[in-house]
């Protein structure tokens, strides 16, 4: 009788390191989207990798600095500031239509339900953190 396993006890072990591997899987993603969703190392419209900006350089005090944009993204999201704010885009392109307007009004929609998500409370250990 002593080469006898109980095996509902490795059976159980199995279940809760499945349970934790899930659950680690998935806080790994939502760490992934908080830090990565900020970083002032690519673009935060099309995610290209952006360049440190050189330190003699002086940063321009925009209205989005809050998001790293590359210099075509800068450039799209002023025209659709210039829309929303009634005037027209100097230079109107084609394809600066309806679903155009839709599309960044959208993106900034995203932006502010992330960044409020970000400052959640719920957050306050990943926030924490976080090396970026």
């Amino acid at each position: 009788m002593s080469k006898i396993y109980d095996i509902t006890e490795r059976l159980e072990g199995k279940k809760r390191q499945e349970e934790l591997d899930f659950h680690r899987d998935k806080m790994e993603a939502l760490q992934r989207i908080v830090r990565c969703s900020s970083c002032h190392m690519k673009c935060a419209m099309c995610g290209l990798h952006l360049e440190p900006p050189d330190e003699e350089e002086e940063e321009e005090e925009l209205y989005w600095t809050e998001f790293s944009l590359c210099e075509g993204c800068s450039a799209e999201f002023e025209d659709y500031l210039a829309q929303e704010d009634g005037g027209e885009p100097p230079g109107r392109l084609f394809w600066h239509n309806r679903e155009w307007k839709d599309l960044w009004a959208a993106w900034m929609e995203f932006q502010r339900a992330l960044k409020a998500f970000r400052n959640s409370k719920e957050l306050e250990t990943i926030r924490d953190g976080c090396d970026c």
